[in-house]
Formats: structure tokens, sequence, C-alpha cells
């Protein structure tokens, strides 16, 4: 975008300058959103690779993982105030999709939701690298422990 503005004099000048020089420091040294997402989402990408089975989640596991979801609801409602809808709806997907999907494809939609919420509440690259952090140590017997055969 292209704006041109008379300032009158060299001081006001100057003063749009400097305000200028602000805001490209501000925006070059700012932390690149998406590289720190998918940084943090690493973990849980590699959970979900081409080596984990797709097979359904025992009862025990369900339990689990509803109890997971329920902390990281907490952790967002309390810790970062975020809109109770947005939570509760994405959460309520994942949670409801236990029953649906295999091991796999819910670690995918496990990552989306994340995102999906991060980038629906502008949390700060800081904010969605906690997130990411909390929702893998609270899943973690999912995310790091194979399906035991049966």
């Amino acid at each position: 975008m292209e704006r041109e503005q008379d300032a009158g004099d060299w001081g006001s000048e100057l003063v749009y300058f400097s305000n200028w020089l602000h805001y490209l420091r501000r925006e070059t040294e700012s932390a690149d959103l998406w590289s720190e997402i998918s940084k943090e989402a690493k973990v849980l990408e590699s959970a979900a690779s081409s080596d984990t089975p797709n097979a359904p989640f025992t009862a025990d596991e369900k339990e689990y993982i509803l109890n997971g979801l329920d902390e990281i609801k907490q952790f967002l409602l309390t810790a970062h105030r975020l809109d109770p809808e947005l939570v509760e709806s994405r959460l309520k997907y994942l949670a409801d999709s236990v029953d649906r999907v295999g091991r796999k494809d819910w670690l995918n939609l496990l990552i989306s939701v994340l995102v999906t919420i991060v980038i629906s509440a502008a949390l700060p690259p800081e904010t969605a690298r906690e997130l990411f952090r909390f929702a893998g140590t609270v899943l973690r017997q999912i995310i790091n422990q194979p399906l035991l055969l049966m």
C-alpha cells in the first residue's frame, strides 16, 4: 500500500520517518507465526506419521483422551481466556471423533484443530507454542506410545 502525506516541515517529516522505521523494525523482527507453529507441531506430526497404525482406540485410551481434552479446554479458558464457544466447539469435534476415526486420523485432526484455534483466536507465537506443548504433555500417552497389539 502506498500512502502520501505532506508533513509540512522537516521536523514533522522526521517524526513520520521515525514512525516508519519503528513499524519496519517491528515487522522484520517479529517471529514468523507459521514457522513457530510448525516447530511445535513436529512432535504431534511425528506421532501421526505413516508408521502410526490407524487402529481404533481402546476404551481406556478414549477415556484418557477425553480427560486430556477437558484439561486442554480448561487451560485455554482459564489461562488464556479464549472464547468459550470457539474452544468448546473445536474440542467437542475432537471428542466426538474418537469413536469414528482411528489413531493416525485422530492425531491429524488434533493438529488441525489446534492450528485452527491458534489462527481463530489470533494467538501470539509464544502462546501457540505453549498450547502445543501443553497438548503434547497432556496427551503424551497417546502421542508417544505405540498401540499395544491385542
